[in-house]
């Protein structure tokens, strides 16, 4: 069984009697797992680990989550760049002009 084999599974179960209960319900699914990389319009190019699961109970679905790594200074990069983040009239997010200036002279583009 799967959760003898896991520390962190065994340390749940032993913690939370939801979890006992919960556990043995669900099967392990696939994860699929690989990196992009990404071209940000200001000129950075960013790496990133991204993860996909799978939604059970809406097979049309899926849940992307994307981890920025140090690789090309990605996590820097990215910290510029929502720095100075604000909504626009529209919805969208917009960039300021003086977030444009110090990503650029941060030398890391």
């Amino acid at each position: 069984m799967l959760l003898e084999r896991c520390s962190r599974a065994k340390s749940c179960a032993r913690s939370s009697p939801e979890f006992r209960k919960w556990w043995p319900k669900h099967d392990v699914l696939r994860r699929l797992s690989s990196q992009k990389r990404i071209q940000h319009k200001t000129g950075a190019r960013m790496v990133f680990e991204y993860t996909s699961f799978a939604v059970t109970d809406h097979p049309d679905m899926k849940l992307v989550v994307y981890t920025p790594l140090e690789e090309a200074q990605s996590v820097r990069k990215l910290e510029i760049l929502l720095h100075d983040i604000t909504p626009s009239e529209n919805g969208q997010a917009t960039i300021k002009n003086r977030q444009k200036q110090r990503f650029r002279q941060s030398g890391i583009a």
